[in-house]
């Protein structure tokens, strides 16, 4: 049974990725339209590719600054669901939760490896929705959730 307090925090590889990867397009593309002209290496400033793929990295740059400064993570106990980042904490107790269920992402058309956690609250109208692989450790994640849910239900 789940009595200890786990936290879950966001990861944040995915814009590690894409920020390497628009990097190394951005590098390979300079090397290759560049010209060497009496010893030295110039290349056109005003490409429009040059400027898009500059973009790209500009975005995942504040995309990973601004997640990586959030600081987000989910924290469960036994008896509660905590939502937590750098400027504060939302926290859902059993009596708040009305239902949890663990279930398939309907707009994502490929085949997920996790189920969405959609959590029913007594205070809101629309469910919150969990995706477990946005956080480190989903298969911890989920069998947390799971534990929460059979408290909720006994």
């Amino acid at each position: 049974m789940n009595t200890e307090k786990k936290e879950f925090r966001q990861r944040l590889d995915f814009y590690w990725q894409s920020l390497s990867a628009y990097s190394v397009v951005l590098i390979v593309y300079v090397l290759l339209r560049s010209t060497i002209e009496s010893g030295s290496v110039t290349f056109d400033y005003h490409d429009p590719l040059l400027w898009l793929l500059g973009l790209f990295i500009l975005i995942a740059l504040v995309g990973l600054s601004f997640s990586a400064f959030r600081r987000r993570a989910v924290i469960v106990e036994k008896d509660r669901i905590i939502f937590k980042n750098r400027f504060g904490s939302k926290e859902y107790t059993a009596n708040d939760i009305v239902s949890i269920s663990l279930g398939r992402d309907g707009m994502v058309q490929v085949k997920n490896l996790y189920p969405m956690i959609r959590i029913k609250l007594n205070s809101r109208k629309r469910m919150l929705r969990l995706r477990p692989t946005f956080f480190h450790n989903p298969e911890e994640l989920i069998e947390s959730v799971k534990d929460l849910k059979k408290d909720l239900n006994s």
